[in-house]
């Protein structure tokens, strides 16, 4: 080991040791003494540095569509390294986070290699999982757009998960609810969702929507797709307990400030969201979701009370 980490620092042996490294990992996969020996914390911090100096942010670093052998190369070889929550802190948020912001570049930058991004989006969730809250804050819209965009290409259900992972991750802090409705995320989970039928998946792209549904923009956006309201109640009682969770929460978010809009209502109506809620209420669903369903009954039950095909049990 301390061979390769000689070799790792002279620049024309990079990429050689950088090979080694992954091909040591995948030859010793079943020798745990072996695995953890080559899955070194200094090691880890090494290679990262490496795809920092090569990735200055606010320096070009592209030419045309090609990835620098040495980034490629580094970034599969972080991927298979498993350094300790406390060294992945650490080198991430080092130099007031120089990995991430690097990682996201390779992110936005790096169009035609979708296998580095996703490894990017990879180690960033990882790293999203252990760093400070301050770190998850400086997203730009240019990363979210570009998550959008790999979301979009549907290379793998690994990837979609990976990138549905490290957005529940950030959304949270700063404006990123705002930067990833701007980058046009709303509408792609939508057509995602109608197609898709995976539970986890599934799962996770309803639990994003209900994030972004929390704000006005994300509402405006959700409303303004013609299929938002109809795919999302679909999933109702077809995903899982945790699906049916969060359809009931977005729903809620949504028609809680749509009590003025009779069309809203009604489009409910017609796509069969109403009925969903009703058997909601009536099924093993959990007792919070079940009270929420009953207060999207509220919203609009005077219109909904009007028509003949709304429950006479839940008549009022």
């Amino acid at each position: 080991m301390k061979v390769l980490l000689e070799e790792i620092k002279q620049p024309h042996l990079q990429v050689k040791s950088l090979r080694k490294i992954k091909s040591l990992i995948q030859e010793n996969r079943g020798d745990s003494s072996r695995i953890t020996c080559i899955r070194d914390d200094s090691l880890f911090s090494l290679v990262a540095s490496l795809v920092v100096k090569t990735e200055l942010p606010g320096v070009p670093q592209i030419t045309g569509n090609d990835t620098p052998e040495i980034i490629n190369e580094a970034v599969s070889s972080l991927c298979l390294l498993r350094p300790s929550d406390e060294t992945l802190k650490m080198v991430s948020q080092n130099e007031n986070g120089l990995l991430i912001e690097s990682l996201c570049l390779i992110i936005t930058q790096y169009l035609s290699n979708l296998q580095i991004r996703i490894q990017a989006a990879l180690l960033l969730k990882s790293i999203f999982e252990v760093v400070d809250g301050i770190y998850k804050e400086g997203l730009r819209v240019e990363f979210f757009e570009s998550i959008t965009e790999i979301l979009k290409d549907q290379i793998s259900k690994h990837g979609s998960l990976t990138v549905l992972a490290t957005l529940m991750e950030v959304l949270s802090y700063g404006k990123n609810k705002e930067k990833a409705i701007e980058g046009g995320l709303i509408p792609i989970l939508i057509e995602l969702l109608a197609e898709d039928n995976e539970r986890h998946v599934c799962e996770l792209m309803l639990a994003v929507l209900e994030k972004l549904c929390q704000k006005a923009e994300g509402r405006a956006a959700f409303l303004a797709h013609p299929a938002g309201i109809a795919v999302v109640s679909s999933k109702i009682l077809k995903v899982s307990h945790v699906g049916d969770d969060k359809s009931i929460s977005l729903l809620s978010s949504v028609l809680r400030f749509c009590i003025s809009r009779g069309e809203v209502a009604q489009e409910f109506m017609e796509v069969g969201g109403v009925t969903k809620i009703c058997l909601v209420i009536e099924s093993g669903c959990n007792l919070k979701t079940k009270e929420k369903a009953r207060e999207i009954l509220g919203f609009h039950l005077k219109t909904w009370n009007k028509t003949p095909c709304f429950p006479s049990l839940f008549k009022a």
